[in-house]
């Protein structure tokens, strides 16, 4: 399915009016260095949802940046944040005891200059918790402090909301509706 957000530098977004694809977006004059996206649309009790954050071109000058995800806990929980190779250990701290959850990044300071960042960077693992109500609910993200290697502000601030649908439990008994004769 995937869902995306896509924002960037003069594509923002007011809060909590994303601008939401299929698929990744294609090349534009405007460059979009974070898109996040969430693997299905609709999830059951129990199921798994992965948030992506994604740099849709090689970033050579984020050397820093924080990303805030707010959902409904009556319905969700955070499990786990999942760093992609290109994050090296200890450049990311995150709080997942608190909602929203908090990440920041900030780049290892022994190469001298920032990672190029590409593709898939960071995967949020939430579940559906059990017994949820279901109906509509969402992820609200945002990335903003993002700076360069000399710690200045570049103009990357995005945000904007992933929707989610949580079904309805599955039943665990079958029904007869009908009986129709057969011939023969």
């Amino acid at each position: 399915y995937p869902r995306s957000i896509l924002c960037g530098p003069h594509h923002t977004t007011p809060p909590y009016q994303p601008i939401i694809q299929t698929g990744f977006p294609s090349p534009s004059k405007t460059e979009t260095p974070f898109v996040f996206s969430v693997d299905r649309e609709s999830y059951y009790g129990g199921e798994r949802i992965e948030l992506t954050v994604d740099t849709t071109t090689a970033q050579k000058d984020i050397a820093g940046f924080c990303v805030s995800i707010a959902y409904d806990d009556t319905r969700l929980s955070f499990l786990r944040v999942e760093p992609s190779s290109q994050i090296k250990n200890k450049t990311l701290q995150t709080d997942g005891t608190n909602n929203p959850v908090r990440s920041t990044y900030v780049c290892n300071v022994d190469l001298g200059h920032a990672p190029a960042l590409s593709g898939a960077i960071l995967t949020y693992v939430f579940e559906v918790n059990e017994g949820a109500p279901a109906g509509e609910t969402e992820l609200e993200v945002v990335v903003d402090q993002v700076c360069n290697w000399q710690g200045e502000q570049l103009d990357s601030r995005c945000e904007g909301k992933a929707p989610l649908e949580v079904l309805p439990p599955k039943s665990d008994s079958a029904f007869l509706e009908s009986l129709e004769p057969s011939s023969g």
